[in-house]
């Protein structure tokens, strides 16, 4: 009964570590950040600026062809 608590314990911590590194790693953080923070107003500008660099890229790339 008592590795089965333990198994338990570990399943649980390794569950919500996992949902904090993971959650980082999908919005291109440092892993152990806190995941909660929310983006800063130049974080955005940033991944908006890309976003619409990428798209015009795209749509020079298809007038030339």
């Amino acid at each position: 009964m008592k590795s089965l608590k333990l198994n338990v314990l570990i399943l649980i911590v390794g569950l919500l570590l996992g949902a904090w590194v993971g959650s980082n790693w999908v919005r291109d953080r440092p892993l152990f950040a806190n995941p909660f923070a929310s983006d800063t107003v130049l974080d955005r500008l940033k991944d908006t600026g890309s976003g619409l660099l990428d798209s015009g890229k795209n749509a020079i790339d298809k007038l030339k062809n």
